[in-house]
């Protein structure tokens, strides 16, 4: 009896450890991409349709060009070119009924796969949102405080999106007509300093910035304090980097973690920066519009008015020029870059 009382009390206590132990908590990279793959399935209908809407207007153009009406084929060029290069629509240049009508019921098909991605992504930046609320206690129950910190961040920018969504627009302020607008590069405007390292040149009507060592950005003559927005519709062959403040930075395909966004804080030194997993993937050969907003007291980063990472803290000295450029070696293709410098709120 003496020998199995001391097996009973070990096969209790793992019995009890069992019982109780609590699981660890899910890591927020393995949750961010099940989101991103969730999101990007949600979004197939919306590849489809452009694909057979493209495959309509090939059609028709060849029906046209047989008919030698040069007009008509011009017409549904531009509509291609617009779908293809924007993935939406804008007011046709010129236009004839049969591409009327293709567009009316490309446009209707269009709206009603939209509103099914908006209520599925509010789905799941809901439940992902939720999720990464359990890994940032759990990470503050063990002390880990940045990290809880970033994962706090992350929730922000989620619930952010969320509203937008709910608002029936995405997260950002692209083309809204608020603030002062103030263009540093785009055609025929030229306001900007340009840094020795950093080489401009033009291609097929694009700004192209190289170097080949060491940051190289193209800055404004103008300088900006809080609240204001940068905006660039730009293409990057590795890093990409914008400016702001005296040391505040956006990194794009950092170096050495391309995964990784880095947002630097415009009153911290240059080392101190805070990193987004999964955020900074730029795609080379892909166009993207980009926005950052400083704010007073937050930095948000959008692309493709997605938001990409929210920086909480106090940027009320966040004056200074500001900048894009390419870093280390790589090529950046920008069509426009410009900022908004907004009302002043005390």
């Amino acid at each position: 009896m003496s020998r199995i009382l001391p097996i009973l009390v070990v096969m209790t206590m793992c019995l009890h450890s069992w019982c109780f132990a609590q699981p660890e908590s899910p890591d927020p990279k393995e949750l961010k991409l099940q989101l991103d793959v969730q999101r990007a399935e949600a979004r197939k209908g919306l590849g489809e349709l452009q694909a057979k809407y493209d495959l309509a207007l090939q059609q028709l153009e060849a029906a046209e060009q047989k008919k030698g009406n040069l007009p008509s084929v011009i017409a549904i060029r531009e509509e291609r070119d617009r779908v293809r290069n924007a993935g939406k629509l804008a007011e046709p240049v010129s236009t004839f009924p049969k591409l009327a009508e293709l567009r009316d019921i490309y446009e209707r098909e269009l709206g009603r796969i939209q509103s099914e991605i908006i209520s599925k992504d509010l789905s799941l930046l809901d439940t992902y949102a939720n999720d990464l609320e359990g890994v940032m206690k759990e990470l503050t129950r063990k002390g880990d405080i940045d990290a809880a910190l970033q994962v706090s961040g992350n929730i922000k920018a989620t619930r952010a999106e969320m509203e937008a969504l709910e608002g029936g627009s995405v997260p950002r302020a692209m083309n809204d007509g608020s603030g002062r607008e103030v263009v540093v590069l785009a055609e025929k405007v030229k306001r900007y300093e340009l840094n020795e390292r950093c080489k401009l040149t033009k291609e097929n009507g694009r700004f192209v910035l190289t170097t080949d060592v060491g940051n190289a950005p193209l800055t404004s003559q103008e300088k900006f304090r809080p609240p204001f927005r940068l905006q660039a519709k730009a293409e990057t062959k590795g890093s990409l980097r914008f400016y702001f403040g005296q040391s505040g930075i956006v990194i794009f395909n950092w170096d050495s973690n391309p995964k990784q966004l880095r947002v630097g804080d415009p009153g911290t030194p240059l080392s101190s920066q805070q990193g987004y997993d999964g955020e900074g993937e730029l795609i080379p050969g892909r166009t993207y519009e980009i926005e950052i907003r400083v704010e007073k007291e937050t930095i948000t980063v959008l692309v493709d008015g997605t938001t990409r990472a929210l920086l909480a803290g106090d940027f009320t000295k966040a004056e200074g020029p500001v900048g894009i450029g390419p870093s280390f070696g790589s090529t950046v293709w920008v069509d426009y870059f410009k900022a908004f410098q907004e009302e002043q709120k005390e």
